[in-house]
């Protein structure tokens, strides 16, 4: 390519696919549309499927930006007007209306999309690593519908199964090519409105399966696609996507040395001290006796 002129480079560049973006087409095709199929065989998860797929074409579009472009100085930021399409595809899948059966399998799921932070991370902690510790989240409301339809139902463990190799695979992808977060080009164009829409088109190669980003306007970005995630919330109000953030082993309550709830332990103390706080005086008193009167 050295000796052609530097427009016939570029445009030849254009036309090959890099090997990160190929690399995640792979992912796709290997984990991602399994994982769909497998929402869709379940019969009441209505277009969840298809906004799972959604929410990985919107990630790929990033993908595609970080390949042609240089890294900005405020990842998050920058890259902000171009999340939408992913947090649009997690706010449906969020605001379905389903039976009450598929109640869990929602709560795995949004478990699950805490991963898709991944994009705007910097290590530590390795993005690879964040995304496995969504396993245990995601597996505390899967192992539910396996307890529920073991020999029962097959096509809701093949659910569990495909959501928890979808987290493993991502996982695998991210060490391979986004080892410590989003790969950037060093010698790619600045990052700026201007080159967006050619940057972030789809590649030749991208599989047809993987629908293209629906078309946004700016705006939402990580900051949405995390408020999308913790409006997800539970009967007694506790959030089944506790935000993106790196989970620690104190809030891992499907691990055997959980000792309790943290979340509980911290209202028990604040309930206690505003009773103690609120019986002291009557206690004062008591031991004080009646106070005179003049």
């Amino acid at each position: 390519l050295a000796s052609l002129p530097a427009a016939a480079a570029a445009a030849a560049d254009d036309d090959e696919v890099h090997p990160a973006v190929a690399a995640y087409d792979e992912h796709v095709a290997r984990a991602v549309i399994p994982f769909a199929d497998a929402c869709d065989a379940l019969g009441g998860l209505g277009d969840t499927g298809a906004n799972i797929k959604a929410t990985w074409a919107g990630v790929r579009s990033v993908i595609v930006i970080g390949t042609k472009c240089k890294k900005p100085s405020d990842v998050p930021a920058a890259l902000t007007p171009h999340l939408k399409p992913t947090q649009d595809a997690i706010g449906k899948i969020r605001t379905a209306r389903l039976d009450r059966t598929y109640d869990w399998h929602i709560k795995a799921i949004m478990e699950m999309l805490q991963s898709v932070s991944w994009v705007v991370m910097s290590a530590p902690p390795a993005p690879t690593s964040f995304v496995k510790e969504t396993v245990g989240s995601a597996d505390f409301w899967a192992n539910k519908i396996r307890k529920e339809y073991k020999g029962k139902d097959e096509k809701q463990i093949e659910f569990c199964d495909k959501l928890k190799a979808l987290i493993l695979d991502l996982a695998a992808y991210l060490k391979e090519h986004h080892l410590s977060g989003l790969s950037w080009n060093p010698r790619g164009v600045e990052l700026t409105d201007a080159v967006v829409a050619d940057v972030a088109a789809p590649a030749k190669a991208a599989p047809a399966s993987a629908p293209a980003p629906a078309a946004g306007g700016g705006g939402g970005g990580m900051a949405n696609i995390m408020a999308e995630l913790a409006k997800k919330q539970t009967q007694d109000g506790s959030s089944a996507a506790t935000g993106l953030k790196m989970v620690t082993k104190d809030m891992q309550t499907w691990r055997k040395e959980y000792k309790k709830d943290p979340v509980d332990d911290g209202l028990a103390k604040k309930v206690a001290a505003s009773s103690l706080s609120a019986s002291a005086p009557a206690a004062a008193a008591k031991a004080k006796g009646p106070k005179a009167r003049g």
